[in-house]
């Protein structure tokens, strides 16, 4: 069935629900035929960053690889809040974290507004991405961290990120 509608996936998956549906129940090898047969369409179907997410979810760490090159000059755009950029970076590898955090740091300062969206962050980050995200927002931090209890916060989010080995 995959062979014959090969030519016609683009058209039948209109979304990011319907790549999912698709995708969920195959193997690697027919994973890899769907998710070539549609790897130009992708960027059109993704619109925000939990789309991003669900694509990848079901996807071996080579087929994210396919993913992310194929959607990685859209992705820029479709960060909004650090909830975004959280879900964005969730599956990706420390490689391609860098890379969207490369093109993406301009808007780290604006996106950063509370402590919660700055632990968030923090969270999806290895600790070099940390550090430069850190450099990045150091003028805004004051208006970040008023208390010591959101200074405490942010603390207790580094020291439990790198005391465990980092989830991908």
């Amino acid at each position: 069935v995959l062979c014959a509608l090969k030519e016609k996936l683009p058209e039948i998956i209109t979304n990011t629900d319907e790549y999912f549906q698709v995708l969920s129940p195959l193997s690697e090898t027919p994973c890899e035929a769907v998710c070539e047969a549609c790897k130009d369409n992708l960027p059109e179907i993704i619109k925000t960053a939990d789309d991003f997410s669900q694509v990848l979810h079901p996807l071996s760490e080579v087929l994210r690889t396919s993913v992310f090159e194929a959607c990685k000059d859209k992705l820029p755009e479709i960060i909004k809040t650090a909830d975004d950029f959280s879900s964005l970076l969730f599956y990706l590898s420390e490689a391609q974290r860098t890379a969207v955090c490369a093109a993406w740091h301009d808007k780290l300062p604006e996106s950063i507004r509370t402590t919660d969206d700055f632990c968030k962050m923090l969270r999806t980050l290895y600790e070099a991405q940390c550090t430069a995200v850190c450099a990045e927002c150091k003028d805004n931090l004051p208006e970040i961290l008023k208390t010591s209890g959101d200074f405490s916060k942010v603390l207790h989010t580094v020291n439990d990120r790198f005391q465990t080995p980092c989830e991908d």
